[in-house]
């Protein structure tokens, strides 16, 4: 005895149909193949129907105060703050100088 679960119903009944009487133990006996259906399991929806169903998110973009008394300072403070410099690239000799220095001091 053995149980073959199939994606869908259509390939199911295909391979009953097709394998259900065959030949098997050399010819003695013929394989006989029941089709059962749970009917109580939904159809899996498919890959493309799941990601439509996900909620689309705004962004990570923080969002100023609505109300209050600090409302205008919070805003003040998102527009007017100035970014950082990326710190300079380091040449290949300032980073073996920097790896030599580190092995001679252990």
């Amino acid at each position: 005895m053995a149980n073959i679960t199939f994606k869908n119903g259509e390939l199911a009944r295909r391979a009953v149909e097709r394998f259900n009487g065959s030949p098997i133990d050399g010819g003695r006996s013929r394989l006989r193949l029941n089709l059962i259906v749970d009917p109580n399991q939904r159809p899996v929806k498919s890959l493309a129907d799941r990601i439509k169903a996900m909620p689309q998110k705004g962004g990570n973009a923080p969002r100023p105060v609505k109300r209050g008394p600090n409302r205008k300072a919070a805003m003040a403070k998102s527009q007017n703050k100035p970014k950082r410099e990326k710190p300079a690239k380091k040449s290949l000799e300032d980073l073996d100088k920097e790896m030599a220095d580190y092995f001679e001091k252990k």
